[in-house]
C-alpha cells in the first residue's frame, strides 16, 4: 500500500513565488512503476494544480521550476504518491519555495 506524503506552506502576500523541483529514482522499480507529484495553489482564477510524473522503472532526474501566482493566505501544496503498482521504489525529492521581489 502506498503512502501519499505532502508538505505545505502558506502564501505570506499575494504575489510571484518560484517552486523549484528536483527527483531522482535509481530505476529499479518494475515496469510501469511510477512516482506522481502534485503542485497545488490558488491563484487569481482559482484553484490550480500541476502534475509531474517520474518513471521508476529507469533511471531518471526530473528538474523543473514553476513561477506561481499565489493569493495571501492559501497554500502551496507538494504532495507525491506511487502509481502503477508501485509501493516502495526508491527515489528522492528536494522541493523549494521563495517569495520573489
Amino acid at each position: 500500500r502506498s503512502v501519499v506524503h505532502s508538505v505545505s506552506v502558506t502564501a505570506a502576500v499575494t504575489g510571484l513565488y518560484a517552486l523549484s523541483l528536483y527527483m531522482s529514482a535509481p530505476g529499479t522499480g518494475a515496469a510501469g512503476h511510477t512516482l506522481v507529484t502534485t503542485i497545488t495553489y490558488t491563484c487569481e482564477l482559482g484553484p490550480e494544480t500541476i502534475t509531474v510524473v517520474m518513471p521508476l522503472d529507469s533511471s531518471n532526474i526530473v528538474m523543473e521550476t514553476y513561477p506561481l501566482l499565489a493569493i495571501a493566505g492559501s497554500t502551496v501544496t507538494v504532495s507525491t504518491a506511487y502509481t502503477g503498482g508501485a509501493t516502495n521504489d526508491p527515489y528522492n525529492i528536494s522541493a523549494r519555495i521563495v517569495q520573489m521581489p
